[in-house]
């Protein structure tokens, strides 16, 4: 059994479960006397309705890493969501990438067309022209 501070020992209430320091925390926390406390614990009998008995090293220590693998189950919780929320980022800014370049493909399309609809309008402006004048010309010529 092991010894917490000097001679006292750990206490655990069978019934539900409560860790104790000691025989007088037990006792104290119970409503019982230090001495009805360590009669029951020695004995094996209720006191107060409950049953208590001295905590071995063994499940001291199986007690802590329980509780170690509490606190090392919510950091890995905590990690989980934390590398989700991540992963969540990089899609959504994978995607937004992928957007923008799918808008600038389509853009410089646009301009193409938009460039080459230019150049047809201004060969047909100027053979507009060319026939205008031509045209003129020919209007001309017969005047005099």
């Amino acid at each position: 059994m092991k010894k917490i501070n000097g001679n006292c020992k750990a206490v655990r209430c069978l019934t539900n479960g409560k860790y104790y320091h000691s025989v007088k925390e037990a006792a104290k926390a119970n409503g019982v006397s230090f001495q009805a406390m360590s009669y029951a614990i020695r004995k094996g009998k209720p006191c107060k309705g409950n049953e208590f008995s001295f905590e071995s090293k063994t499940e001291i220590n199986i007690m802590k890493m329980a509780s170690n693998l509490e606190v090392f189950r919510a950091k890995a919780d905590a990690y989980d969501r934390l590398m989700a929320e991540q992963e969540a980022d990089r899609k959504a800014k994978e995607m937004r990438e992928k957007r923008i370049a799918d808008l600038t493909a389509k853009v410089e399309h646009h301009r193409e067309v938009v460039k080459k609809a230019n150049e047809r309008w201004a060969n047909e402006t100027n053979k507009l022209m060319s026939l205008e004048r031509e045209l003129k010309d020919l209007l001309d010529e017969e005047v005099v």
